[in-house]
């Protein structure tokens, strides 16, 4: 049997951006679930062991902000996971200082470009990959 795909999560309320990463992400061979709010996603993400090597999570989500969402992930379940996934901002104007203080692991910014996407999923796939 083929190894399972890395599985990401995507958290963006643009349904169109949402849709383009997500076609993105699953050319380049990724499982990808999506949402449009942070409550579901930290319900995904509260799930253990971890399901996804990626998360990719919007600043501006209606209701409850990215920066919430990641700062209650690094507080509550992060520390739980023996290989937690990355947890990366999108945003059309992301501040990297205010990024890294919430405890994201990079910040990009938006649209995500074809390019971008392929160099972060062959970071985490070299970073991912099963070690002999």
């Amino acid at each position: 049997l083929p190894p399972p795909r890395p599985r990401i999560l995507i958290v963006e309320d643009c349904q169109i951006a949402l849709a383009a990463m997500q076609q993105l992400l699953e050319r380049l061979g990724f499982c990808v679930d999506a949402h449009m709010d942070g409550e579901s996603a930290m319900t995904q993400l509260a799930l253990l062991p971890p399901r996804y090597v990626l998360v990719l999570l919007d600043l501006q989500l209606p209701g409850m902000s990215g920066y919430a969402v990641a700062s209650w992930y690094r507080e509550h379940v992060r520390s739980a996971a023996a290989r937690p996934p990355w947890v990366v901002a999108i945003s059309a104007d992301p501040d990297v200082d205010a990024c890294r203080d919430y405890g994201f692991d990079r910040c990009l910014p938006k649209p995500l470009t074809a390019e971008v996407v392929a160099m972060l999923s062959r970071q985490l796939l070299a970073v991912s990959a099963p070690r002999p």
